[in-house]
């Protein structure tokens, strides 16, 4: 079957602008009028990695589930890139849907949802920074339009798209 593998979330890299959000005011009305540029520090996923069952869907949609790390479908680590996952098909709950989409180039990245421990505010060059310092991840998941541009979603072994158990795709 092979697996799917990428970045979740990626830390802050200076001159890297997709490894932050820009939440402009119409999306983000807790802070006021202004926007808000969100980043996640390398201690954000600290405490997730060490106490967490994290669910991985399609699409944020819980009805779609992927897998869990307590199941050992899913697998998070963290390097300084950011959150890295993989994602064994063979141990998941949906395999031949997550490769056709992928065949289909309808995923793209990854996007995720969090609770914030503790996080720190910021002015850098006339913008508003919110950076994450510990979160605690409820789950991530395979999207076709991630918030942040730097996160990715590959496959690597298995059969080619065209054929997976004799079934044309």
């Amino acid at each position: 079957m092979g697996e799917i593998y990428g970045i979740a979330c990626p830390f802050y890299q200076p001159g890297d602008p997709g490894t932050e959000y820009e939440m402009t005011a119409d999306r983000w009305r807790a802070y006021g009028d202004e926007s808000l540029v969100e980043r996640f520090a390398p201690t954000a996923f600290d405490r997730t990695l060490q106490r967490r069952d994290v669910r991985c869907d399609l699409f944020h949609n819980n009805e779609v589930r992927v897998g869990y790390t307590s199941e050992g479908s899913v697998k998070l680590s963290v390097d300084r890139v950011g959150l890295r996952y993989v994602i064994d098909l063979s141990r998941c709950q949906s395999p031949y849907q997550i490769r056709e989409l992928l065949a289909l180039r309808s995923l793209r990245g990854a996007s995720v949802s969090f609770y914030s421990r503790s996080s720190r505010q910021f002015v850098e060059n006339g913008r508003r920074i919110l950076e994450h310092l510990v979160i605690d991840l409820d789950s991530f998941a395979l999207v076709r339009h991630p918030a942040y541009l730097a996160t990715t979603v590959e496959i690597r072994g298995g059969r080619p798209f065209e054929m997976i158990e004799g079934e044309q795709i």
